[in-house]
């Protein structure tokens, strides 16, 4: 994948307990966040329970969304594309980090 702007920021810390054992993760990335979400997934429903609830999630959102930054549509398929100013100040107030998911 090459190289894009940062239009996300994260910082978070998680407490997981996983099988009697406890720990905390630090993910400043997207991609730790998503990966880390995945095994836990797996963990919990197994590789094919893990990939139908996948399935189900990204079915909510467009096939062809490009991502903040670089898309000036909504990236779910439920939120209406009727209100171009109300898009339009979606996505600047997601790339300032002060959205409402």
């Amino acid at each position: 994948m090459p190289p894009h702007k940062t239009y996300v920021s994260l910082n978070s810390m998680l407490a997981i307990r996983h099988s009697g054992e406890s720990y905390i993760v630090y993910c400043q990335k997207t991609e730790d966040l998503a990966r880390l979400a995945l095994e836990l997934l797996v963990n919990e429903f197994g590789t094919e329970g893990a990939r139908l609830v996948l399935r189900a999630e990204f079915g909510k959102y467009l096939r062809d969304y490009k991502g903040v930054g670089r898309d000036e549509r909504y990236a779910r398929v439920d939120i209406p594309d009727v209100y171009p100013d109300r898009r339009k100040q979606y996505v600047e107030r997601v790339r300032a980090g002060t959205a409402d998911n």
